[in-house]
């Protein structure tokens, strides 16, 4: 709703202004401090950190299918999916890693769909 959505508003702009978190325009992504960063994942259940380490790896995974795709599609399209490569390789190397870490028949189907 929309009070919840002003409030998520809110909160982000305390935290960039904070410097706790930054937003990089180009790639139009946020970033956590390091101290954030381990301040969440002190607070933080281990099942929780399960589920944010499969859904970072499920969209990244995501985000490389998508590079491929646009790479594959033609001339037209090349660029811009090397762009989206590009722009979000650290987050793909880091959902492979944690896709072949896993182990698991989830992870594994995950990794192998990015792949194809």
């Amino acid at each position: 709703n929309e009070s919840d959505a002003d409030a998520l508003e809110a909160g982000l702009e305390a935290l960039l202004r904070r410097s706790l978190l930054g937003f990089d325009a180009t790639a139009r992504r946020y970033r956590m401090h390091d101290l954030l960063r381990d301040l969440a994942a002190a607070r933080r259940a281990p099942d929780d950190d399960a589920l944010a380490r499969r859904r970072h790896a499920t969209h990244f995974l995501g985000v490389y299918q998508e590079a491929q795709r646009r790479y594959g599609a033609g001339h037209d399209e090349q660029l811009g999916g090397l762009r989206l490569y590009d722009e979000a390789e650290e987050q793909i190397h880091a959902a492979a890693r944690w896709a072949m870490a896993a182990g698991t028949p989830a992870a594994d189907r995950l990794l192998l769909a990015a792949v194809e």
